[in-house]
């Protein structure tokens, strides 16, 4: 009988241990779950912050002007304007360079003349956009023709109003010339002002009143430049240039009988 009770004894201890084994075996395999599961989600979530901090950059790259230097606004290296300090000279509208576009180079400073100014102000037709005769680098012509033609047109008919004619030599370090500022009345008579500007050129010529050459000579120039090859011709570039150069704004051929004069809006 107490052998009985002895194996029955024997049988829940074993019981016992078996059950606290597995427990300790379940527990066990519920730690390792918990660890395993929570390393995942820290993997997670620091792939996720590395994949966030990929897309700002990429974002911030693709802006103008941002780190990656992709910016097409305000960036360096790109064709310079005309008469600017770098590169080579591109024709444009011969006119005095301006400060921050790129243009003038070593050339520009002085400002533009008080009496050019003055006239300018005077309230009088404009018969015609601004034209202009651009030497560029002592070799190319450059000729604004449509312009060139209805100003050489309004001075041949003596069309009143107020004309603009621009004479430029531009090279790869600067550029010198002239604005030619012309008030004309139907008589003939024309209050001139003349604008240089290029280095050297801090004074300006004083403004005159002249006559304007005879209606044949403009009629000349109006025949060049219609002419195969008058945007380019030697007589177009006499008549549009005058006789300007490399170290010297142009004086125009288009006056006669001037005198200095201020300037008056008449």
């Amino acid at each position: 009988m107490s052998g009985a009770r002895s194996a029955h004894g024997a049988s829940q201890i074993n019981f016992v241990f078996k059950t606290k084994g597995r427990v300790l075996v379940a527990r066990a395999l519920l730690n390792t779950m918990t660890m395993t599961f929570r390393t995942s989600l820290f993997s997670a979530a620091l792939l996720l912050s590395l994949g966030l901090a990929a897309c700002g950059d990429d974002s911030e790259s693709d802006e103008p002007g941002g780190a990656a230097g992709t910016s097409t606004q305000g960036g360096s290296g790109g064709s310079p304007s005309t008469g600017g300090s770098g590169g080579q000279p591109q024709a444009g509208s011969g006119g005095r360079p301006q400060a921050g576009n790129g243009g003038g180079g070593a050339g520009g400073g002085n400002p533009v003349s008080a009496e050019f100014e003055a006239l300018k102000a005077c309230r009088a037709p404009d018969p015609c956009e601004k034209s202009f005769a651009q030497f560029i680098e002592n070799s190319m012509r450059n000729v604004n023709q449509a312009d060139a033609r209805c100003v050489l047109r309004g001075l041949r008919d003596r069309t009143p109003g107020l004309y603009e004619h621009g004479t430029d030599h531009t090279f790869s370090n600067g550029s010198i010339g002239a604005n030619h500022l012309m008030l004309v009345s139907a008589d003939g008579g024309v209050r001139y002002a003349r604008d240089v500007y290029g280095r050297g050129f801090e004074t300006d010529p004083p403004a005159q009143r002249c006559q304007l050459a005879d209606p044949s000579f403009f009629a000349s120039c109006l025949t060049a430049l219609d002419a195969p090859d008058g945007a380019t011709s030697d007589a177009t570039w006499s008549c549009l240039f005058g006789d300007g150069d490399v170290l010297e704004p142009s004086r125009l051929n288009w006056f006669t009988s001037c005198v200095a004069e201020a300037p008056r809006c008449e």
